[in-house]
C-alpha cells in the first residue's frame, strides 16, 4: 500500500470531526479523486472510514490487523523495529 494512504489516514486521524475530501486533497497535495482511492484502500485493509456527501470522511475505527503503520505509531525506539516486513498470510513452518 502506498505511503500516501496512510497520509490520508494520518489527516482523518488528526481530524476532531469529518473532513472533505477537498480538504484532504489540499492538505496532501493530491486529487481528490486520490483522495477516494487511498480511502477505499484503507477500508480493504480494515480501516472503518464513514462518509457523507454532505460532512465528509471520518475515521470510525482502526484496523484490527497488527499493521506495521500501527506498530511504528506505538514505537518509542531509536533502531529496533523500524524496518519491517508485512506479510498479510505465509505459509506453514513445520
Amino acid at each position: 500500500m502506498p505511503d500516501s494512504a496512510f497520509k490520508v489516514l494520518e489527516v482523518l486521524e488528526r481530524a476532531a470531526t469529518p473532513i472533505s475530501g477537498e480538504r484532504i486533497s489540499n492538505e496532501l497535495g493530491i486529487t481528490r479523486s486520490a483522495v477516494w482511492k487511498h480511502i477505499n484502500e484503507l477500508r480493504a485493509i480494515g480501516y472503518d472510514i464513514s462518509s457523507s456527501q454532505k460532512e465528509g470522511y471520518r475515521l470510525k475505527k482502526t484496523s484490527s490487523k497488527l499493521l506495521p503503520y500501527e506498530v511504528h505509531k506505538k514505537l518509542r525506539t531509536q533502531f529496533i523495529g523500524k524496518k519491517m516486513r508485512y506479510l498479510e498470510n505465509t505459509p506453514s513452518t513445520i
